[in-house]
C-alpha cells in the first residue's frame, strides 16, 4: 500500500515477539496481495536477474540487472518492509519493481517465509503510514465508495505526478490505446528544455513510459502493434533531444537502453512486417549523430530469411560508399549468424 508517495508493505498479524526486537514474517502472498498487481507482474521477468542475494536478520541486499545494474536492500522498518534501490524510479523513494523482485527472490531464498528484525534505523526513508489495523484501515473497512473516491480525488488534486502514474495504469488496464499514447508522449516530451540538472527525473520518467508501452503489448495482439509505433515515436524523441542532454550520471543511457528494451518487447509479441523493421534498425544504427543504438543481434529470430536479406542490401551500400565501413561489416555478420 503507498502512502504520500511511498511504497510501504505491512506486515501480517504473524509477528512474533522476542526480548529484544520484533521480528515481522513476510510471505510471497504478503507482496502479491501488498503490490499493485502491474508491479508484481512486472517483477516477475527480474527474478532471474537477481544476483548476490544476501539476507541476514536484519536486511537483505541484492544486486538487480535491470537496464543497468542497480543496488537493492530491503530492511524491516516501523513494522513494514521498506526498501531502497538505486534505479530512477527508487531515487524518488519508491518501491519499485527492482525490489518486488528481491523480495520474492528473498522469499523464496527463505523456503516461503521471510523473518527481519524489525528496527527503527531502516535503510529507506519511508512514510510515517499507519499501520495496518489502525485508524485509516479502519476507515476503509467502514467507508463508502464513494467517500474513498472522494478522499482519492484530493489527494490527487495535491499530487499531479501521483495522478499521473494512476491514469496511466488505468489506461493500460483498458487497454486505452489513445489514453496511453499521450501519457507516454508526456512523458517522454522534452520540449527542447532537458538539461542535466533534471536527467534523474526525466528518466524516471521515460522508463515509466517504457513499462507502460510494454503492459500495453501484454495486453495482446491488438494492442502490440501500438506499443511497437509509441515506443518507435519515443525513441525518435530520445534520440533528437535528450541523447544530447550531458549524461554526468548515466541517466540518458539507462532510460534510452530502456525504450530500447521496451520496442523489443513489443516487436516480439506483434510480430511487425520483418522488412520494415530491418530498415528501422539499420536507420538507428546509422544515426551516428546520437551515439544511442539498439542490440541488433536480440532482434534476429524476427527477422527471419527477409529481414536478414535487407541487412545485406544495406551493408552492400555501405560498403559500396565505403569499403572499410566497420558497419557494413557487423551488418553481414549479424545477418549472417555469426
Amino acid at each position: 500500500m503507498r502512502f504520500g508517495g511511498y511504497a510501504c508493505w505491512a506486515g501480517r498479524s504473524r509477528c512474533s515477539m522476542s526480548v529484544m526486537a520484533t521480528v515481522l514474517v513476510f510471505t510471497e502472498e504478503t507482496i502479491e496481495t501488498a503490490a499493485d498487481y502491474l508491479s508484481f507482474e512486472r517483477a516477475r521477468e527480474y527474478l532471474d536477474r537477481v544476483d548476490d542475494l544476501l539476507i541476514t536478520s536484519t536486511e537483505v541486499t541484492a544486486m538487480v540487472y535491470g537496464t543497468s545494474p542497480y543496488d537493492v536492500s530491503l530492511t524491516a522498518w516501523n513494522h513494514r518492509l521498506s526498501g531502497q534501490c538505486s534505479c530512477p524510479y527508487g531515487q524518488e523513494h519508491a518501491f519499485c519493481k527492482h525490489c518486488v523482485a528481491v523480495g520474492l527472490a528473498a522469499v523464496r531464498r527463505a523456503g516461503g517465509e521471510l523473518r527481519l528484525i524489525n528496527s527503527g534505523r531502516g535503510t529507506a526513508a519511508i512514510a510515517d503510514a499507519p499501520a495496518e489495523g489502525e485508524p485509516l484501515e479502519a476507515w476503509f473497512a467502514r467507508a463508502s465508495k464513494d467517500e474513498i473516491v472522494e478522499a482519492l480525488r484530493e489527494v490527487l488534486d495535491e499530487d499531479p505526478g501521483l495522478r499521473q502514474r494512476l491514469e496511466l495504469r488505468a489506461a493500460v488496464l483498458t487497454s486505452d490505446v489513445k489514453a496511453v499514447q499521450a501519457a507516454v508522449w508526456e512523458l517522454v516530451g522534452v520540449n527542447g528544455d532537458a538539461d542535466c540538472s533534471d536527467a534523474r527525473a526525466y528518466a524516471a520518467r521515460v522508463e515509466q513510459a517504457a513499462d507502460a508501452i510494454v503492459d500495453l503489448a501484454d495486453a495482446g495482439p491488438g494492442t502490440a502493434g501500438h506499443a511497437v509505433d509509441f515506443a518507435t515515436e519515443a525513441i525518435d524523441v530520445l534520440l533528437d533531444e535528450y541523447a544530447s542532454v550531458p549524461d554526468y550520471s548515466g541517466a540518458a543511457a539507462g532510460s534510452i537502453s530502456a525504450m530500447f528494451d521496451a520496442h523489443l518487447q513489443a516487436c516480439e509479441i506483434a510480430r511487425p512486417d520483418p522488412e520494415g523493421l530491418a530498415r528501422y534498425l539499420v536507420s538507428l544504427v546509422l544515426r551516428d549523430e546520437s551515439g544511442y543504438e539498439p542490440d541488433l543481434s536480440r532482434y534476429m529470430p524476427l527477422l527471419g530469411d527477409a529481414g536478414r536479406a535487407v541487412l545485406r542490401d544495406c551493408a552492400a551500400a555501405l560498403q559500396e560508399e565505403d569499403p572499410g565501413s566497420w558497419r557494413a561489416r557487423d551488418l553481414i555478420r549479424l545477418a549472417d549468424g555469426r
